[in-house]
């Protein structure tokens, strides 16, 4: 790690008036050093200038920024990221960067920005596996007249197991594009409401709605909602939440969402695409089966700006009714069918379950493990081809499983389940298995499953399905071992 100076000398000298250079600016791909960027001490837990392998971002072998959440000890700690202080801008500025958040158990990332004495506020936020690729971030810099600012980079181990990177940060003026991946943890996203019935940014701490939210499956995590009880929502209103306009698509892209509506009563949600002042409905929602998040997506292709419009309706007499929604994704292509899964651009409707400890993740085939792991996917059959996959060797006793489960899928008299594995061991004598479950409010039945090592190449699997109910299909992986890989699920 190169020399840093003392940033705690430096911010008591700043305070009193005497301060540093004005920095040069905020970009930075750390190839050479750590330009006008600075860590906060905090017992051994930091970030630190890292060369691994292919990992790196800008080149593919230079150097990035890395912390590990598994350093001993550190449960509750911050690793701070904190940048020069900066003149106020002539305008608002784009911030972006590059990220990579991988491993079963990770914490939270979070982008603030502090000006002058005033509290931490947080730009931008994620929290959990995002797989072992680097993701695109991006937030706006409010424009503040006369006031110096810092900007943040916060991890926080909040989770043990699994690392988080950081490279190539760049500083644009004007505003950033719209944001086409939506979690509400930081704010409403540029999402509009009806003054008359408003949604709101809620948590499940309220008095009503969700007790958990989708993106955190914690009570603190946020999510949108709006109470359709008869007495605030008469019979015949409506209340819409509206996105902001997003760019002009060339090619069809997939909008993806969770909504939660209580079980009694529900009211109905119908979503819409609106294109120069005209709506198209793209689908309407007005039950579901249990009290737990639901998946739904649709396929979209315009030739002008357009808007999504989420529209609630009461169903008349229900005295406690509600709607929410959270985690929205606007991604290129067309949605896939319920249940399937290629992974080239992410989980789609598969998550880890509610209460879950650990989680799958997710990868190219480029990208190295300790364990052993494909090094092409199934797909595309190249190295640039994604699958998920859990690599639990490391794990301690007592927890040494992880889950994936499917969005709730329709009750079905036969449907075929078909997707490819691989489970490729050094031990070959592991017992680890791999489980296929249904998962429904009949219970929980075994399908299928696979123990041990089962060879060095991609393995298929099809069998039929029967349930009476919606239900969720849930691969389970056992036991401490090398990874295990799944790939186009259908």
């Amino acid at each position: 790690i190169a020399w840093l100076p003392s940033l705690s000398l430096w911010m008591m000298a700043a305070e009193a008036g005497v301060g540093p250079p004005w920095s040069l600016g905020l970009s930075c791909n750390f190839e050479i050093d750590w330009c006008n960027w600075f860590i906060e001490q905090s017992d051994g837990f930091e970030w630190e200038r890292r060369k691994a392998g292919s990992m790196d971002h800008t080149t593919g072998t230079g150097y990035f920024l890395m912390v590990n959440p598994s350093v001993r000890s550190s449960l509750g700690f911050s690793a701070r990221l904190i940048s020069t202080l900066q003149a106020p801008a002539d305008q608002g500025q784009c911030l972006s960067f590059w990220y990579r958040m991988d491993g079963p158990q990770i914490g939270t990332l979070n982008l603030k920005v502090k000006h002058g004495g005033e509290p931490d506020h947080v730009l931008w936020s994620r929290t959990g596996s995002h797989g072992a690729v680097w993701h695109w971030g991006f937030s706006s810099i409010p424009h503040t007249p006369a006031q110096n600012y810092q900007v943040i980079f916060e991890a926080h181990r909040d989770g043990f197991l699994g690392a988080m990177a950081l490279d190539d940060i760049t500083v644009t003026p004007g505003g950033c594009s719209v944001q086409k991946h939506c979690f509400f943890e930081t704010d409403d996203c540029g999402f509009l409401g009806t003054k008359q019935h408003p949604w709101i940014r809620h948590t499940g701490t309220g008095r009503q709605g969700p007790l958990t939210d989708h993106t955190l499956g914690t009570s603190k995590g946020h999510y949108m909602i709006v109470n359709c009880s008869a007495d605030i929502l008469p019979l015949g209103q409506k209340a819409t939440l509206q996105s902001p306009a997003f760019p002009s698509l060339p090619h069809t892209q997939c909008v993806m969402f969770w909504y939660y509506m209580n079980s009694s009563d529900p009211g109905s949600l119908t979503v819409y695409v609106e294109e120069r002042g005209t709506q198209r409905q793209m689908l309407s929602i007005s039950a579901m089966q249990g009290e737990a998040w639901h998946y739904s997506n649709f396929s979209v292709q315009v030739q002008d700006e357009w808007q999504v419009m989420f529209v609630g309706e009461s169903a008349g007499g229900a005295s406690s009714c509600y709607i929410a929604i959270d985690d929205l994704h606007v991604k290129e292509g067309a949605c896939p069918k319920p249940g399937s899964c290629n992974f080239e651009s992410g989980m789609c409707g598969w998550s880890k379950p509610h209460g879950d400890w650990y989680s799958w993740d997710w990868k190219e085939g480029v990208t190295p493990l300790q364990s052993p792991s494909p090094k092409e996917d199934h797909t595309l059959g190249t190295e640039a081809g994604h699958y998920a996959y859990v690599d639990i060797g490391e794990l301690g006793i007592g927890r040494n499983g992880a889950a994936l489960a499917s969005e709730h899928l329709p009750a079905t008299s036969g449907s075929c389940l078909q997707f490819q594995y691989h489970m490729d061991f050094k031990e070959q004598s592991s017992q680890a298995k791999l489980k296929v479950k249904l998962f429904s409010l009949q219970g929980e039945r075994t399908v299928w499953i696979a123990t041990g090592h089962q060879g060095r190449s991609w393995m298929s699997q099809t069998f039929f399905v029967t349930s009476l109910t919606e239900f969720q299909v849930k691969l389970e992986k056992l036991a401490r071992c090398s990874g295990i890989s799944i790939t186009q699920l259908n």
